[in-house]
């Protein structure tokens, strides 16, 4: 069948599914919610179709995705009827459809993703089953941060359970893990789909770039000075077990720096952003972040309810540390500069979404008797979407910068 056809066909399926669903749900206003993800989907197909000529596949993989959601739309997710018999058959403690939804959500749509950025970013065929994944679990944090933005304008104080969290204070960890392994699932799947697509030109002519060039004795005073600035706050910080899983980070990123140096120099700058970043991580794993004296003086020259030195870390990863993703995505993944910053905002968001997921286990193997509480969120219920839209907002100013910058230089 030919792609309009077959895309055609699709399109009227999806239609009449969605106004069978739209009969007499059991909840208007969620229903009404639910759909605006459908309508501006369905807008933002009728316009770009013709330009993304999709394959048979990856529209098939849209339809199923919309039908599923469209369904769980329909009954809540929380009432899904087939999400209570598993409930009852299994004991499980909740309706799990949402979980389901949401693995379909990377499952479906990681295979689109992966085509689209294959054919327009120019990115090499073996990055691309990593960022395609990256850039599903980046929307379905950003979908968490939308949801408590609504969740606290339409209903205020009911927090995690208007979304239907059916009691779960792990609820966003958990849909953005299932939705992370969906597409996980569906790389390898993808691939051998795929395995017979050509390298593209990028590809073709790859060759070894040579490292970028580095002031070495600028580079080692300043690694020289950070490496003294960590010393001194691994001198009693204020909680000994929560700074050693705090430089967890720190040893796993400083470890494959160093390993990388030589195959892959980053430029100066890049390396100076890196360390001025674990810089200020270093300051908050020596007090724990909800008692780091500059976030108490915040607290009280602005009257914050909080200490909010956690925001400005979540920030500065974003904010920091977008060029050097973005370097490293232009050099190794040979992706297209117009494209590299989005990307890279992509891909932190991303890590930032896997931390939260991560703090979410660590939390429950450690300390389950506290909770949420153990990461120090401060009684801050949104504690986990405010971190990562902290995040989001930093890589986005930055790739914004980045982009206008490089539009000015190709004015003639």
């Amino acid at each position: 069948m030919k792609k309009s056809q077959f895309a055609l066909t699709l399109t009227i399926t999806c239609a009449v599914v969605w106004i069978v669903t739209a009969i007499a749900p059991f909840d208007r206003q969620g229903w009404a919610l639910e759909n605006i993800l459908v309508v501006l989907c369905a807008i933002a197909l009728a316009f770009t179709h013709r330009r993304l000529q999709l394959s048979n596949a990856a529209w098939l993989c849209l339809a199923l995705f919309l039908i599923l959601h469209m369904i769980g739309a329909h009954y809540t997710y929380a009432k899904m009827p087939l999400g209570l018999w598993a409930k009852d058959f299994f004991g499980f403690s909740r309706n799990h459809f949402d979980r389901v939804a949401h693995f379909g959500f990377g499952f479906f749509l990681a295979y689109p993703v992966r085509e689209l950025l294959r054919r327009f970013s120019g990115i090499s065929r073996g990055w691309s089953l990593w960022i395609a994944p990256g850039i599903i679990l980046a929307v379905s944090g950003l979908f968490e941060i939308l949801e408590s933005i609504v969740a606290e304008i339409v209903a205020p104080g009911r927090g995690v359970n208007w979304l239907g969290g059916q009691g779960d204070e792990w609820d966003a960890q958990n849909d953005m893990l299932s939705a992370m392994l969906g597409a996980l699932v569906m790389m390898p799947i993808a691939a051998f789909a795929q395995r017979g697509e050509k390298n593209d030109q990028a590809e073709r002519r790859r060759t070894s770039e040579p490292p970028a060039k580095i002031d070495n004795c600028g580079f080692l005073i300043a690694v020289g000075v950070y490496l003294a600035f960590w010393i001194a706050l691994a001198i009693k910080p204020l909680d000994r077990g929560d700074w050693l899983l705090e430089n967890l980070l720190i040893f796993i990123s400083v470890g494959v720096l160093a390993i990388t140096y030589r195959q892959f120099r980053l430029s100066n700058l890049a390396y100076f952003l890196i360390l001025i970043f674990l810089a200020f991580y270093t300051i908050g794993a020596h007090y724990t972040y909800a008692k780091v004296p500059v976030g108490f003086w915040l607290k009280d020259w602005f009257h914050l309810s909080r200490n909010h030195y956690d925001r400005l870390i979540h920030f500065g990863f974003g904010f920091l540390l977008l060029y050097p993703m973005t370097e490293v995505l232009v050099r190794s993944a040979r992706v297209k500069e117009i494209w590299a910053p989005w990307l890279a905002a992509s891909a932190l968001c991303a890590l930032s979404s896997f931390f939260e997921i991560l703090e979410a286990v660590i939390a429950m193997i450690v300390r389950p008797d506290l909770g949420a509480a153990y990461l120090g969120t401060q009684g801050d219920i949104w504690d986990a979407q405010k971190d990562m839209g902290c995040a989001f907002v930093g890589s986005v100013i930055v790739a914004l910068w980045l982009t206008i910058r490089r539009l000015r230089l190709r004015r003639p």
